[in-house]
């Protein structure tokens, strides 16, 4: 497929960009089973149980940043369908296999959940929050009779290690993949739109896989109402439009994902829900439109590669809602896609998003994310409709920049600068600290 590059270096340089995009998409696009919180601090006390195995586990210690602990407060852990961040811990260092990365619980049973339970009555898990630490940050200390070991998760949900003994601080950070691969293709949206224009079916057909995980649990809320039940209550047939349909897949699925079910889900960037946000709805506007796969696929890419764009400046867990303000411009680039936009209808769909959700702030993991799945997805559809009518929020209004660039860094200021102390806000809430 031609690139229309202008000379052979170009096209070399084109190249190279599309092979770093390519890779990254598959490497942030990966299988999850519960929210990835608890899961990240099952995974790490899998693996510092790893260490002192075959030793049995005496005691796990626990060390969060607000906005893990904030994530993981609330949420249902698979294998008990209950919340709790000492039951993570326990089913992961119990029961937990860390080679299954964010499945770390697939394999756990409900007898697993009791033997859990009881190994937290016993008060032999301890779980505390590190002040001024942002993003992503588990610290998991195992003790065996004679032996003990640390694992930390730390600035992303892949990013693993551990080590014998306690040891209080993680290794240096490496530059994020994410960075790297936007720095290095000069990235600005309508570089990604010409490179995503290449990608074949051959080169993204792993997505399907995605999308079948994906649906499944959507078709598994509807059936049998969970949690909230927010997807099943929408299941109505007064309203079949695409953003209906839309609506209440996203919602069914998160129903099912919050409550802690044991189902996979296609999750991007470490996220289950905004996998679930980026998946669904775009397979339902592409079956509607009855384009190709190939183009699902690609619009998926899209949505995915600005997803990942606007949470590398935000940050992997902002104060900022992920679903809205991440994957859901993700969503509105890839509908304008399928919808044969342009890079300007693109970024007006995204500049009608940032006008539009500005500000919705994470409250943490929890049953009620499905409704804020369900406002993402309907904003989604009206962004892109609108940009595509040739109607976009314009420069000067609020955060609206003169380009989605400069848009999405005004967004990150407000989520970076302007809402540092948000999580521990909303943590003291949650936990009954008073300031």
């Amino acid at each position: 497929m031609s690139t229309g590059c202008s000379s052979h270096d170009d096209c070399r340089v084109e190249h190279c960009q599309r092979a770093a995009l390519l890779q990254l998409i598959k490497e942030k696009i990966t299988p999850a089973v519960g929210c990835t919180e608890p899961g990240i601090i099952a995974l790490a006390a899998a693996a510092a149980r790893a260490r002192i195995a075959p030793e049995p586990v005496h005691s796990v210690k626990v060390e969060l940043s607000a906005a893990v602990y904030k994530n993981a407060f609330a949420v249902g852990v698979p294998g008990v369908q209950a919340p709790g961040i000492e039951l993570a811990a326990a089913l992961g260092a119990l029961f937990g296999d860390a080679r299954l990365g964010l499945q770390v619980l697939r394999n756990c049973q409900i007898a697993d959940g009791e033997v859990a339970r009881r190994f937290v009555a016993e008060n032999r898990v301890s779980v505390t929050w590190r002040r001024n630490c942002e993003g992503v940050f588990v610290r998991v200390v195992v003790r065996g009779p004679s032996r003990l070991a640390t694992a930390f998760v730390v600035n992303h949900h892949a990013n693993l290690s551990s080590f014998d003994g306690d040891r209080r601080e993680p290794p240096e950070p490496e530059e994020s993949t994410i960075s790297i691969a936007l720095r290095f293709s000069r990235c600005t949206f309508e570089t990604l739109l010409k490179l995503v224009d290449t990608f074949t079916a051959e080169d993204l057909s792993f997505m399907e896989d995605g999308l079948a995980m994906n649906r499944a649990i959507a078709r598994y809320g509807l059936e049998v109402p969970t949690g909230l039940g927010i997807g099943a209550a929408l299941d109505r047939p007064d309203d079949d439009s695409a953003a209906a349909h839309a609506a209440k897949l996203v919602a069914a699925a998160a129903d099912v994902r919050m409550a802690g079910v044991n189902l996979p889900v296609m999750s991007v960037a470490g996220s289950g829900n905004q996998g679930l946000m980026i998946f669904l709805p775009l397979e339902v506007m592409a079956d509607k439109l009855e384009v190709p796969r190939e183009q699902l696929y690609r619009a998926i890419g899209l949505a995915t590669l600005t997803s990942l764009y606007v949470k590398e400046r935000l940050g992997t867990l902002s104060p900022l809602c992920g679903c809205s303000l991440a994957a859901g411009i993700g969503v509105a680039a890839g509908l304008t896609y399928l919808k044969q936009g342009g890079a300007e209808q693109v970024e007006g769909a995204m500049k009608n998003m940032v006008a539009n959700l500005a500000g919705l702030v994470c409250d943490g993991a929890k049953g009620s994310c499905a409704l804020k799945m369900v406002t993402s997805a309907w904003v989604a559809f009206l962004s892109a409709d609108l940009a595509l009518a040739g109607i976009a929020v314009g420069h000067g209004e609020g955060l609206v920049a003169s380009t989605g660039e400069a848009t999405i860094a005004n967004l990150a200021i407000l989520g970076r600068q302007g809402m540092k102390t948000v999580d521990e806000v909303v943590l003291s809430i949650l936990t009954g600290i008073e300031e």
